[in-house]
């Protein structure tokens, strides 16, 4: 016979071993769960200022831009916007933030002031695409999905 103290003890116990068991399904789900890949390191941030014409400057960002890297694009859009006519490329840039994006628009203001255009480069569905469309740069600045198009599209003018 099973006295009042054993039926306690019987289900502590049998409780237990379920808690346990419950325990150790989670831990070998939780384990079988693959691992997140290391992160990608940022690109370096790199920017050349180049004249193809009199009166046209061809920007080319290449890799991370974010704020660490905004005092080497203001200054060269502002060596750029010397020109009349700037095609700022973001074909190689793996990455802009908001800095990126309103030191472009800043300088697309400043040029058309001059009575310059400034135009970007973009390629579509890149993230500084994306950056660009969210921050609403179409509104106001025109955009080209390859430099072969922005240089069509500025004709013999420059």
């Amino acid at each position: 016979m099973v006295s009042a103290a054993d039926e306690v003890t019987l289900v502590y116990i049998t409780r237990n071993r379920a808690t346990q068991r419950v325990y150790a399904d989670r831990h070998s789900e939780l384990s079988a769960r693959p691992v997140d890949p290391p992160p990608v390191p940022p690109r370096a941030p790199t920017m050349d200022v180049e004249p193809l014409a009199s009166r046209l400057a061809l920007v080319t960002l290449r890799g991370d831009h974010d704020i660490s890297s905004a005092r080497m694009v203001a200054d060269r859009l502002d060596r750029a916007c010397r020109f009349r006519h700037v095609l700022v490329d973001l074909t190689g840039c793996t990455f802009v933030d908001a800095t990126t994006i309103g030191l472009i628009a800043r300088a697309h203001l400043e040029q058309r002031e001059r009575g310059g255009v400034l135009e970007l480069i973009v390629p579509a569905g890149s993230q500084p695409r994306r950056i660009a469309t969210l921050a609403g740069l179409e509104t106001f600045l025109t955009i080209h999905a390859t430099r072969g198009a922005a240089l069509d599209g500025i004709g013999p003018a420059v």
